[in-house]
């Protein structure tokens, strides 16, 4: 299932969740597989950041909670090796 993925981010400038969706799953596959920045957007505040280790975790669960879907792309130790 492509398309955008909608998953919600807390701004740290004003406290309110805020819904993420500009991201393609298999984008956010990747970005947590491989360990890459994942940033929240508040457009009231015009404020990105990186997500929280928390939100990254609850994304994962989310992302792999469906069973028709792949699993989260392992990383080869090479790949690990190169971050």
């Amino acid at each position: 299932m492509e398309g955008s993925f909608v998953f919600m981010s807390t701004c740290p400038r004003c406290g309110h969740q805020r819904s993420q969706d500009v991201f393609a799953r298999s984008g956010l596959l990747r970005s947590l597989a491989l360990g890459h920045l994942i940033e929240g957007y508040c457009a009231a505040c015009d404020e990105l950041w990186p997500i929280s280790a928390n939100e990254r975790t609850l994304l994962t669960q989310a992302l792999s909670a469906d069973e028709t879907d792949a699993p989260l792309p392992q990383v080869s130790p090479i790949e690990a090796a190169y971050r």
